[in-house]
């Protein structure tokens, strides 16, 4: 998987945050999500705190989970086309589409790892790039 499309997949979980109206800031959390679905009588604060939580953390949850979808998307997208790969032997094997996954399960497995990897590295790389604007006191 190209790091293009594992950086897009994380700048996209950024934009999901504050499409939803979150902001990174204390007062600007969304405590009315404690209280969607219910009556709001509980006997302890653990279910409104998670429900908070999930409200806040929805796309980061939502786009980790779905993260194998971009191994996924290339075979299923060239097992449909394969006229959009120029390459005769991807032709051959997108002819298997998903099949191919399940054939070759340790080089799956291996590639997605390496996705989950190169996922956690993207966003670690921009909490290090934000700790140090803040450190340095720069002002974008």
């Amino acid at each position: 998987m190209p790091w293009f499309s594992v950086i897009c997949w994380a700048i996209f979980s950024v934009v999901c945050f504050y499409g939803t109206g979150h902001n990174a800031t204390f007062p600007g959390i969304q405590w009315q999500a404690a209280f969607v679905g219910t009556d709001g009588q509980f006997s302890s604060n653990v279910i409104p705190g998670l429900m908070v939580i999930a409200s806040t953390f929805s796309a980061q949850i939502w786009l980790g989970v779905s993260l194998p979808l971009l191994l996924i998307t290339p075979l299923t997208l060239l097992s449909f086309r394969p006229s959009l790969s120029p390459k005769q032997d991807v032709k051959v094997k997108a002819a298997n589409g998903e099949m191919f996954i399940f054939e070759k399960s340790t080089l799956t497995e291996q590639s997605l790892f390496m996705l989950c990897a190169k996922y956690i590295l993207v966003l670690a790389f921009r909490v290090i790039i934000i700790m140090l604007l803040w450190f340095f006191n720069i002002k974008l």
